[in-house]
């Protein structure tokens, strides 16, 4: 009778030891995958932030782009306006020529 005792305590603590260890590699497991997932989120975060600053780097140069074409339009407007005028004058001329 003694021997099932003892053979029942045993098998208990050594319930009690595998239950623990089990527990220990879930644990270590689970905070495994939550590194990897937390660090693999960080590397997601960080090429969005390098793809930000190229696209706002892109967006400064074609602000510069867009700026200097409306300058060169203007200037070219201005040409043409004072084109027209001078074959105004042309005309005129030519007309009291006639």
């Amino acid at each position: 009778m003694e021997l099932n005792i003892i053979i029942t305590c045993v098998a208990a603590i050594c319930g009690i030891i595998f239950g623990y260890l089990t527990m220990q590699a879930r644990i270590k497991s689970e905070s495994k995958q939550s590194g990897i997932e937390a660090g693999q989120l960080k590397v997601d975060i960080d090429y969005i932030k390098r793809s930000s600053d190229t696209t706002l780097l892109e967006l400064k140069c074609l602000n510069r782009t867009v700026n200097n074409h409306a300058n060169r339009l203007a200037r070219v407007e201005e040409s043409t306006k004072q084109a027209h005028l001078r074959i105004n004058e042309i005309r005129e001329e030519l007309g009291k020529d006639s």
